[in-house]
C-alpha cells in the first residue's frame, strides 16, 4: 500500500478486516495478537488495531504471500 491507507482511508485495520484478508476468524486474529506473532496496537476502549504494514509483515514470515488487497498501489 503505498499511501499507507486501507481502502476505507484508515491507516488501520480492524479484525474483521484482517480476518477477511487472510481468510481465517477474527478469533483467531485475535488469538495471533495474544500471542504476540501479529503486531497490534488497542485503541483506549480496548479494542485491536492492525497496521496494514503489520499484516504484511506477519504473512511475509508466515508463508511469503500476501493478499493484494494489502500490495496494491493506490
Amino acid at each position: 500500500m503505498a499511501s499507507g491507507l486501507t481502502e476505507k482511508g484508515k491507516p488501520y485495520l480492524t479484525p474483521n478486516e484482517v480476518a477477511e484478508l487472510l481468510m481465517v476468524s477474527p478469533t483467531t486474529v485475535r488469538y495471533w495478537a495474544s500471542k504476540g506473532r501479529l503486531k497490534s496496537a488497542k485503541t483506549p476502549g480496548g479494542h485491536r488495531r492492525f497496521m496494514p504494514a503489520d499484516v504484511d509483515a506477519f504473512v511475509r514470515e508466515s508463508d511469503g504471500t500476501m493478499p493484494p488487497s494489502l500490495t496494491e498501489e493506490r
